[in-house]
């Protein structure tokens, strides 16, 4: 059941997203321990990523949880899902600000995948 509030997650995600990555590293409230750059290609990217996960759940859902956590693993595999079939995405934009030419590794829409799936959640809800 589709409800407002994933309406309007999906109409802001990659707003967030990019808004967030746009910041210096410093001034970032989403993600300021990765960058674009960081993927899942690599040990060093998914330890980064793996590590901005368990911080949004601190600050989206209020939750302490480790990178070991199940829900974390299934963010994570998320993302890599998302990621791996970034060759089959549009080159165009559809309903997101990214597109081939400023989202080369994936990753902006990766994140705002994530975060759809994170603010829909009854969790972000009940806060």
């Amino acid at each position: 059941q589709v409800t407002a509030s994933d309406g309007f997650a999906v109409q802001n995600a990659c707003r967030w997203v990019a808004a967030d990555f746009a910041k210096t590293v410093a001034t970032r409230l989403l993600f300021a321990g990765v960058t674009m750059a960081d993927t899942p290609a690599n040990k060093t990217g998914s330890d980064k990523i793996q590590a901005t996960i368990v911080e949004l759940f601190d600050k989206l859902w209020n939750q302490r949880v480790t990178s070991t956590d199940a829900e974390v693993q299934r963010m994570y595999n998320l993302l890599v899902a998302v990621y791996n079939d970034r060759n089959n995405m549009p080159a165009t934009q559809l309903a997101c600000q990214f597109d081939a030419t400023n989202d080369p590794t994936g990753m902006g829409r990766a994140w705002a995948i994530g975060l759809i799936y994170m603010v829909s959640d009854a969790k972000f809800l009940t806060l």
